[in-house]
């Protein structure tokens, strides 16, 4: 399944689950994710007491991070495929000589 695919069903599933947010939400929102992720991962390095804040699977707030900014995409008319084949290319053309 391609991301365009992919943006489409997520977004499908979350405006289901939650109402609808607007572009300025949504970012806070993927904020809040970010927020999540890294204490999921301090929490796995043991870097942080549980608190039961639900840091507990770090692979799951990551992969809330990137549902977030596919629905994002999806509601902003972003061609996410393109956008990161674009992306790709531009880290390609300044890779570090090994």
């Amino acid at each position: 399944m391609d991301m365009n695919q992919w943006a489409r069903n997520i977004t499908r599933a979350c405006h289901y689950c939650f109402q609808p947010m607007t572009a300025e939400q949504r970012l806070l929102a993927i904020i809040r994710q970010v927020s999540d992720a890294s204490g999921a991962i301090a929490l796995a390095q043991g870097n942080l007491e549980d608190c039961g804040h639900g840091y507990r699977e770090p692979k799951h707030r990551i992969a809330c991070i990137l549902a977030d900014v596919l629905v994002l995409c999806q509601e902003q008319g972003v061609d996410a495929e393109h956008e990161l084949l674009k992306v790709q290319q531009w880290f390609e053309q300044r890779r570090a000589p090994p």
